[in-house]
């Protein structure tokens, strides 16, 4: 955080943005331990994805643009839900509440919060991800471009904790989940 401060008092462009990713790829889908690094990400997208809050402060104070969105529609939202960290996801939703947004293969928050995050998280925290932005009103059982809810990607990574929550979430909002778990 120390660099980011000192790089920001220098003139450094608090919305710099990444080189945009190559057509092509594995495309059509939501997330996942293969999926292609979306381009044009910011300082402050990466700093979320990868539970930074106090250089997402300190990215803010410098200028930061909370609304910019990597290229495939990524949000800073979307990216603090992958940290699979509440701290992050609550300051990003302070800035970007759009609980409702999609990217360009249909991915919601939801597949953020419980996508590829078991290296960085435990099962415990991405639950109070995932809870956070239920009680915020985000949805919790769409599919993304590969025709996967949030419980098919708990399922297969495996995040049981995950898939058990999304599960009572859906049924306590009078719902079945379109898919259930295969637990």
């Amino acid at each position: 955080m120390e660099l980011v401060k000192k790089l920001l008092a220098k003139g450094a462009d608090a919305n710099a943005r990444t080189a945009k990713a190559a057509a092509g790829g594995r495309g059509g889908g939501g997330g996942g331990l293969f999926r292609q690094i979306a381009g044009e990400q910011t300082p402050l997208l990466v700093a979320a994805k990868a539970n930074r809050p106090e250089t997402m402060r300190a990215l803010v104070a410098g200028g930061a643009d909370a609304k910019l969105k990597a290229q495939d529609g990524t949000t800073l939202l979307m990216a603090a839900a992958g940290s699979g960290h509440v701290e992050a996801v609550k300051y990003a939703y302070e800035l970007d509440p759009d609980v409702k947004a999609v990217n360009a293969t249909n991915a919601t928050v939801m597949h953020a919060s419980v996508a590829g995050t078991m290296q960085n998280s435990t099962q415990a925290e991405i639950c109070k991800v995932i809870q956070f932005l239920a009680d915020k009103g985000a949805p919790l059982d769409e599919k993304d471009g590969r025709g996967r809810t949030p419980i098919d990607v708990a399922d297969g990574l495996p995040i049981d904790k995950a898939a058990d929550l999304l599960t009572d979430l859906i049924k306590k909002s009078g719902a079945t989940p379109k898919t259930p778990s295969k637990r």
